[in-house]
């Protein structure tokens, strides 16, 4: 019998698919079982999906992108792991997020020999997630962890005031007083979030993550990645979304890149879902394919 929610005492989120365990181990991780687990290590389908989600974004938020994984890939475990303001910050990044990535890898330490991941990461919050993920897999265990794609959704871009400003403006104040007020907190905010890592003398980390995905020694090469961004896009640029992708190719990856016209930030899917699940079907076959 399919659960309808992973915590009530956590969170309302009512999944629209059907899974037979819904588990909320952190308040960070969502982990899907399906009814039935694939139990051979097939590269046919992912053996685990890790859904790195946008800042702010809760697991209601994520919802269409876990059902839409669930439809493509029937058997295969999903894990969402949440991304807050606080986690985008120095002192999180130091301490390189390990308590809220603890279950994640905890999960993944236990992958067979022949299991691939797909991670999907989304926007610069997301990509801050992954890196962690990643980061520390390979730490713990001295590997990497065993990644046989990625989708990177809304990312990277670059930590510019503008795109600051965009991301962390969640609320609509139509008041002058409020709008000057949060202007005024996000740029005390990204002041001092700059003058950290000027005077730690290291790149920030949207900076880092970007070079990080890049970095063989933290991504395998044989991973294939999808690039999935918009011209429309207020807060990731879509230039340097494609500046990126031509640093993956340059630096051994097989790069794919699909470019939306009006979508919004992490919106893509809501504008044409179909485009978007192929486009991502075809990432995971080329996988296949090229392993």
């Amino acid at each position: 019998m399919a659960v309808s929610a992973c915590d009530e005492k956590v969170s309302t989120f009512r999944p629209s698919f059907q899974f037979s365990t819904c588990q909320r181990l952190s308040g960070y991780v969502s982990y899907y079982l399906p009814e039935k687990v694939s139990n051979n290590s097939t590269k046919d389908v992912p053996s685990l999906i890790i859904i790195a989600g946008w800042m702010a974004a809760s697991p209601k938020h994520i919802s269409k992108y876990t059902a839409g994984y669930a439809a493509l890939y029937p058997q295969t475990r999903i894990i969402v792991v949440t991304t807050t303001p606080w986690n985008m910050i120095p002192l999180d990044a130091i301490s390189g997020g390990s308590r809220r990535i603890q279950p994640v890898l905890d999960i993944c330490y236990d992958l067979k020999k022949d299991e691939k991941v797909l991670i999907h990461l989304m926007s610069n919050g997301g990509m801050r997630t992954c890196g962690y993920i990643v980061n520390k897999f390979k730490e713990n265990t001295g590997r990497l962890l065993p990644i046989g794609a990625v989708v990177i959704d809304s990312a990277p871009g670059k930590a510019t005031w503008n795109s600051s400003v965009r991301a962390f403006s969640f609320s609509s104040y139509r008041d002058p007083v409020m709008i000057f007020l949060r202007y005024c907190l996000i740029y005390f905010l990204f002041s001092i979030y700059c003058s950290i890592f000027f005077i730690l003398n290291t790149p920030d980390t949207v900076a880092q993550d970007r070079v990080d995905l890049n970095d063989p020694e933290i991504f395998d090469r044989k991973a294939t990645r999808l690039y999935i961004y918009s011209e429309s896009d207020q807060i990731v640029d879509w230039k340097d979304v494609e500046e990126h992708a031509v640093e993956s190719k340059d630096a051994g990856y097989q790069v794919s890149c699909e470019k939306f016209s009006t979508s919004g930030h992490a919106g893509h899917l809501m504008v044409d879902g179909t485009r978007y699940w192929d486009a991502i079907k075809r990432l995971w076959e080329r996988s296949v394919t090229s392993s």
